[in-house]
């Protein structure tokens, strides 16, 4: 009697621990494409009420662990206006994983200081003229030197210009490190209203 209920009680177990197994890899994937959508998707202007954040939520932690797992540094300089579709994927990838990362945190945004000394100005102003490079020094120095985030954003056109690459190195540095010490207590929290065009970002 006491074998047939150890056995029965065994079995017991092995549905159970194969259920939440399962249940558990269905909720794994469904993280992951609600991720996959952000990041590769038309996603980078949402305020955070889409579906897909919704998913994220559920599961912040492990969620904001993916979008840091998809930082790494870029060769692009800048995009511009928003409208290039042939933009660098891994570039878009990387931009959408960050802003992400924004907006699931409150607006938490990590900026560094950089070496990277940018070409003397010869700026003329020309409506609607092409100066890039001087609006990349220009947009992402407006909080200064020390401040620089890895993108920043010309809010009327949509232009994104990139950082220096040490600036890259030491921002996603700051956020692996932000991971370790403090993603599993965070209070995750959606940021609503577009991440870039707004005052709400909490710089660090």
């Amino acid at each position: 009697m006491k074998k047939r209920l150890a056995l029965a009680l065994g079995i017991c177990a092995l549905v159970v621990f194969s259920y939440l197994s399962s249940r558990a890899a269905d909720e794994r994937r469904t993280l992951k494409r609600a991720i996959e959508e952000i990041v590769t998707g038309d996603l980078f202007f949402d305020d955070g009420s889409d579906f897909s954040y919704g998913v994220i939520m559920e599961t912040p932690y492990e969620a904001a662990g993916l979008l840091i797992d998809n930082l790494h540094t870029v060769d692009t300089l800048w995009i511009l206006n928003n409208n290039d579709r042939e933009k660098p994927k891994e570039t878009w990838r990387v931009i959408n994983s960050l802003y992400a990362l924004g907006v699931i945190t409150g607006g938490k945004r990590f900026t560094s200081s950089t070496d990277y000394v940018f070409p003397e100005p010869t700026f003329v102003y020309v409506p609607f003229g092409d100066s890039p490079a001087e609006y990349r020094k220009f947009w992402l120095t407006r909080k200064g030197r020390d401040k620089m985030p890895f993108y920043a954003v010309w809010p009327s056109r949509g232009s994104i210009y990139i950082a220096p690459k040490d600036v890259q190195e030491k921002v996603i540095r700051k956020w692996k490190d932000w991971y370790k010490k403090e993603g599993k207590t965070y209070n995750y929290r959606l940021l609503r209203g577009d991440f870039d065009f707004t005052d709400k970002e909490i710089l660090d």
